[in-house]
């Protein structure tokens, strides 16, 4: 079944507000954050928002997630509540100085602002680096919360209908 989804744009130097009521701290995936992250892949709810929506095996994963670090323009990241519990990931694939992002958080933590703390604490994290200029988002067209969530962190819709 084809989907349709709408494309977000947002230059890294873009300025973060600060947000409140969500302290986040972002650190790097390590293999033992695999399992997890494929709970959440996999969980109904959140693999229905994905290009690829099919059920993924742990060894499938845990070899994806091998290659990904491995990649010098693969950064994986996962957000941390205050108790160092991990609850949403992050990743960004640079392709020529943008970089695609998925983002994803613990599907029982959903409508709380997690999501908006992890993807702008994790712009802090990256705009150092100087890796690439723009960020893009490719959002399926019916994931409202998604949309709103690139909205909020100053991502500008352009373009309306992607068929992936």
């Amino acid at each position: 079944m084809e989907s349709t989804y709408v494309r977000y744009v947002r230059s890294i130097n873009l300025p973060i507000y600060e947000f409140k009521n969500k302290f986040i701290q972002i650190r790097r995936f390590t293999m033992e954050d695999a399992e997890i992250v494929l709970k959440w892949r996999n969980h109904t709810t959140v693999r229905s928002q994905f290009i690829d929506t099919t059920f993924i095996p742990l060894d499938e994963h845990k070899k994806w997630c091998q290659k990904k670090l491995e990649d010098n323009l693969t950064l994986l990241l996962i957000g941390e509540d205050l108790n160092q519990q991990a609850i949403g990931t992050i990743r960004y694939d640079v392709v020529e100085r943008e970089a695609n992002i998925s983002i994803y958080i613990d599907p029982d933590l959903t409508g709380k602002g997690y999501g908006e703390a992890i993807l702008l604490q994790s712009i802090k994290y990256v705009q150092p680096l100087n890796i690439f200029d723009n960020m893009i988002a490719q959002v399926k067209s019916t994931n409202i919360a998604s949309r709103r969530l690139f909205e909020k962190c100053n991502f500008l819709l352009t373009q309306e209908t992607v068929k992936i």
